[in-house]
């Protein structure tokens, strides 16, 4: 029997030592897991402090824009309240007039008196009218001639044409200004009339 109690006491000893042995084990095994698992740790919140600081950076360039959003609205605002009050300006007509306005309107109206828009105009002369006719043919002959160039061919030709050629065109001023004059003389009558 004493074998047998000390082959018992063998197996008790072997197996506390496996028991042991699977402890350290398992304690060696779980300080390495622990350890893992705060490095692993550690790493978040390294990660964890860069998100929130690149988030920051996020929010206060957000916020930013939003300002300058934000400011952008009140200049269009203000630009769109300066563009109706300029728009009022342009539409607004004094209902007052002013002397020096009615000034300025007189002498407007007698610019349109002189011009006269029913007037008749003084009748050409005879070699205004000769010139007409004959200025396409000498610019043709003369095609790098100037204005004044032209000017002086033509009034070069007129002194040597005969007065046979300038009598149609004499005729056609007599008979502009003959217009004229009956004109001017029903004008007269119209504004004695009404005087």
């Amino acid at each position: 029997m004493h074998d047998g109690v000390v082959e018992e006491q063998t197996f008790e000893g072997t197996s506390n030592l496996r028991t042991e042995l699977n402890k350290e084990a398992a304690t060696s095994s779980f300080e390495k897991d622990f350890q893992e698992m705060q490095e692993m740790l550690q790493q978040l919140k390294l990660e964890k402090e860069k998100t929130e600081v690149l988030l920051k950076e996020k929010d206060e360039m957000l916020k930013a824009k939003d300002d300058e959003i934000e400011m952008k609205g009140k200049e269009h605002e203000k630009m769109k309240t300066e563009l109706k009050k300029l728009q009022n300006l342009k539409e607004f007509k004094p209902t007052m007039t002013l002397p020096f306005i009615q000034v300025l309107n007189e002498k407007e109206q007698d610019k349109k008196r002189k011009k006269g828009g029913n007037e008749i105009k003084r009748p050409c002369p005879p070699y205004s009218l000769w010139c007409k006719d004959q200025w396409n043919e000498v610019k043709k002959e003369n095609l790098d001639a100037e204005f004044k160039d032209i000017s002086h061919i033509l009034g070069a030709k007129w002194k040597t044409i005969t007065a046979e050629e300038k009598k149609p065109y004499e005729e056609k001023y007599k008979g502009e200004e003959d217009k004229q004059s009956e004109h001017a003389a029903e004008e007269e009558m119209l504004v004695t009339d009404s005087c």
